[in-house]
């Protein structure tokens, strides 16, 4: 059956190479787009974790609809050490995150300051790799801002600033600080309204205790270890006796999860008209195929094949043209991401500040196509198209053999 299906296949070899053809473009065109997609989503999710939060985000159960200073957890040994054991852990931050205004003798702006310790978020913070001018955080009272909120308060390296907040109690207080470096991330709610200051020193001036935190921000070397990761916290001890709750990013960067969430699922509506495309060719293919060998399929009828037999020979003919044409739109998808992940598309000078649900997207996109991604493709196309070969297979097993021989 095979061998015949084989041959059937190619007799009229214009027609299948022009299907496989287009299986072919078509299936590259989803990789494409669909490794676009993942290494987009995977840059800006990158950038906009590393800007705070974390893939996850240890915090106290109400301080996510409370965001006031009295919602503290505890940084013990023990909880720091269960940190430190999640697998695929690149680094953690410890953070208080409060609002502030932040004062000079030209003016006041309001906005968002983290509190960190500068030796665990010195090496992967976005805020040290985006640092136009000075230095990262040391120690003391340090404080580091963005370019814009440095232009508006007119202020330079040097700088003395005060720093109005609530302390735990609700009290405004108040300290002074001076500016040790500007950053510059191109996101303007980051570089207008955003600055961070040292730990130890927000603690004193909040009236916090030495192991008090608003959060604990876990950075994974592949996002897609957080459901593991998460796992993993929530059954540790340490972290139930503290009562924190552990946060994924998009519930704390919702704006941005919703954002890819949209742009993901116009991709798809984009590869389903693509894909009803492809099917129609092969609709067309296979369906001629059989109206034109209809006495062909009289006379086996007649010599005793089977109707059952007749229609999986039908369908495997579809099945070897749906297994070429994904094979070699494999290839070719394989191959454009492969080369367009070593040798990224830069758009710089033609969008040189793009964003992405407010966060700034280097416009030198670098396709990753992740492998769930790949096989899923590939596996939805093949049984789409098999499912398509389905109606011509049944169209020719209900042939009666009397009017198939009258039909040469």
């Amino acid at each position: 059956m095979f061998k015949l299906a084989w041959r059937n296949l190619w007799r009229r070899k214009r027609r299948t190479a022009i299907t496989v053809l287009s299986i072919t473009i078509g299936v590259g065109l989803c990789l494409f787009y669909t490794g676009l997609g993942d290494g987009m989503y995977g840059q800006v999710i990158s950038m906009a974790v590393r800007s705070g939060s974390g893939h996850l985000v240890l915090e106290n159960r109400s301080y996510r609809d409370d965001q006031v200073l009295k919602h503290t957890i505890q940084a013990s040994d023990e909880l720091i050490r269960s940190v430190k054991a999640v697998e695929g852990l690149e680094g953690y931050s410890l953070r208080i995150s409060a609002p502030g205004m932040v004062s000079t003798s030209y003016g006041t702006v309001g906005g968002g300051f983290d509190a960190v310790r500068p030796d665990l978020d010195k090496e992967f913070s976005l805020l040290n790799r985006n640092l136009v001018e000075g230095r990262y955080l040391e120690s003391g009272r340090d404080m580091i801002i963005g370019t814009e909120l440095a232009r508006k308060l007119k202020v330079n390296i040097g700088s003395k600033v005060v720093l109005t907040a609530q302390d735990r109690d609700g009290e405004t207080v108040q300290d002074l600080f001076r500016v040790v470096g500007t950053f510059r991330t191109r996101s303007d709610m980051m570089d207008g309204f955003y600055f961070q200051i040292t730990l130890d020193q927000a603690r004193e001036m909040l009236g916090l205790g030495p192991d008090d935190l608003t959060q604990v921000g876990v950075y994974l070397e592949d996002r897609h270890l957080q459901d593991e990761a998460r796992d993993y916290l929530e059954r540790c001890e340490p972290v139930k006796a503290s009562g924190a709750a552990v946060v994924p990013w998009q519930e704390v960067l919702s704006d941005l999860a919703n954002y890819i969430e949209v742009d993901t699922a116009s991709n798809y509506i984009f590869q389903i008209l693509l894909f009803l495309v492809i099917l129609a060719g092969v609709l067309n293919t296979v369906l001629m195929s059989v109206m034109e060998r209809t006495y062909e399929f009289g006379v086996m009828l007649s010599i005793g094949m089977s109707r059952m037999r007749l229609l999986l020979m039908v369908v495997v003919e579809c099945a070897m043209l749906a297994a070429i044409g994904t094979v070699c739109g494999a290839a070719l998808g394989w191959a454009e991401n492969a080369l367009l992940y070593r040798y990224p598309i830069d758009l710089s000078s033609y969008l040189p500040d793009a964003t992405v649900g407010g966060y700034f997207m280097d416009m030198a996109l670098q396709m990753n196509l992740t492998l769930p991604h790949f096989i899923t493709t590939l596996a939805l196309v093949f049984v789409m198209i098999l499912i398509v070969g389905v109606y011509p297979a049944f169209k020719a097993a209900r042939i009666e053999p009397v009017d198939a021989l009258h039909s040469l």
